[in-house]
């Protein structure tokens, strides 16, 4: 009876380990984030994945570009059906139903991959100065997404004289599912994180090499964007000094020089970004979206252009 037992025992413990080995396969369709950060490489394709999430219509591609035109009173609807963003116009949004809801949600999804990018590429394989340059341009494009969260989602910084008033929440490590829900920070404290990364990404660029050879250096994140950045962000902070300090610095030894009038609309034609483009986005040559001027039409034709600009406008 005890042999019978003890084979039992083991078949059981066989069984055990064959149902582990079937209950831990990885997904054949997703990479996990230590194969995927296992080299510079992949924190490549991390970066670069970023970078295009900054042209979905819910951010650049649509809603960032428009949204604040609406609320400045530059934009019109030139039709009365099938519009976006109407609620905006009409300073009319009920909270869980915002048109600005998805833009919120996609701001934090790009928060947590750029997250795990910095968290993960420190370990990756491969040169140093080149997981500086991942680490510094993540950096920038985290502090990005802050700043848009912040002057969509929150009350100008000066909205009390200390800044205590409640601003957005900040992300600084990658958020899992089983994690409490992290709390609104002040105006104050969500400013400082957005400026210790634009800092902390300087002084990594002084010690980086570049790791993307292709397209023009205009379309990433550089020291020179990364001050520029700053010296926006503290112009929303009423620094002044610092503001002017950087622009100033960006202006005379950036390499940048202003293009003619007469050069101006040809400069929108190519591809190649003009001599005063200091950061812009690039879109990839088979990119299957619509453009964004696509939005805009004088006339009703509709599809999807919806709006125009107001007549005070054009008058100027």
């Amino acid at each position: 009876m005890k042999k019978y037992i003890n084979i039992f025992i083991v078949i059981f413990y066989f069984g055990l380990v064959s149902c582990e080995k079937i209950l831990n396969k990885d997904p054949i369709d997703k990479l996990s984030l230590e194969d995927l950060f296992k080299d510079i490489s992949g924190a490549k394709t991390a970066l670069s994945g970023a970078y295009r999430t900054l042209i979905s219509t819910e951010l650049y591609h649509e809603n960032l570009m428009i949204y604040p035109e609406l609320m400045g009173g530059n934009l019109k609807y030139s039709k009365t059906v099938n519009v976006q963003l109407d609620d905006v116009y009409n300073v009319d949004q009920i909270a869980n139903s915002s048109s600005l809801n998805s833009t919120y949600s996609k701001l934090y999804d790009q928060l947590n991959n750029l997250n795990n990018i910095i968290k993960y590429t420190p370990s990756a394989i491969g040169l140093a100065t080149e997981k500086n340059e991942i680490l510094a341009e993540a950096k920038c494009l985290r502090a990005l997404a802050h700043f848009d969260l912040l002057r969509v989602f929150s009350r100008p910084f000066n909205y009390k004289p200390d800044a205590s008033h409640l601003g957005i929440v900040i992300n600084l490590k990658p958020q899992l599912i089983t994690d409490s829900s992290p709390i609104r920070s002040t105006s104050l404290v969500s400013y400082k994180a957005i400026i210790d990364d634009l800092n902390d990404a300087i002084i990594l660029f002084d010690n980086s090499s570049t790791v993307f050879s292709k397209g023009s250096s205009q379309t990433f994140f550089s020291k020179k964007s990364a001050k520029a950045l700053l010296a926006k962000v503290y112009l929303y902070t009423n620094d002044f000094d610092k503001a002017y300090e950087l622009a100033d610095d960006v202006i005379k030894n950036g390499g940048y020089t202003l293009i003619s009038n007469a050069q101006y609309v040809n400069s929108w034609t190519g591809r190649t970004p003009s001599t005063e483009s200091i950061f812009e986005l690039a879109l990839e040559t088979n990119f299957s979206g619509n453009s964004l001027g696509s939005y805009y039409e004088s006339t009703n034709l509709g599809g999807y252009r919806m709006f125009a600009a107001t007549n005070d406008l054009l008058n100027l």
